[in-house]
């Protein structure tokens, strides 16, 4: 069963985030891993995913099954953005049966392990709405009775622009 996913803005479904991330004001260039016994963090020495130009804010939900974690990231692929989509930014979607060994989504049914950037594709980005002409990020998940919600934040072209 493909999992659907309803796209909100933020404004209607902060409330509900399921995940909560540090967020830096700064681009990453992977996606590093910490994991916890306590109060004691540990740093793995091999990152979640790694050669995209920026990452931000991933947020992993565990959701069971055979791909029981599911990740949604923003970022861009190159140092001009991500092929194929109208502005910098994009959310994408990647899944683990682990939790340390990721794929992300390209299109239809394909996943890649490989970590070429290239060869993913967006979930969600940019579009004509006024609102998200320019920037889309900042994805935060709840699965509610089988579906998926995002909520993500949005950013327009700026007024002079138009």
């Amino acid at each position: 069963m493909k999992p659907s996913i309803t796209l909100l803005t933020t404004l209607l479904l902060a409330p509900l985030a399921a995940c909560r991330s540090a967020a830096e004001e700064k681009a990453i260039p992977e996606v590093p891993v910490a994991t916890a016994a306590g109060e004691k963090w540990e740093r793995q020495a091999r990152p979640l995913l790694e050669s995209f130009n920026n990452v931000y804010q991933p947020c992993v939900a565990e959701v069971g099954g055979e791909w029981r974690s599911r990740m949604w990231f923003f970022g861009s692929a190159t140092a001009t953005g991500t092929p194929g989509v109208p502005s910098f930014d994009a959310i994408f979607h990647a899944r683990s049966k682990d939790i340390l060994n990721w794929e992300v989504y390209s299109q239809g049914e394909i996943w890649y392990r490989d970590m070429n950037p290239a060869k993913w594709a967006p979930v969600l980005h940019a579009s004509e709405r006024w609102f998200e002409e320019w920037h889309i990020g900042d994805p935060s998940i709840v699965r509610k009775d089988g579906k998926f919600h995002m909520a993500y934040s949005t950013t327009s072209k700026h007024f002079t622009e138009k």
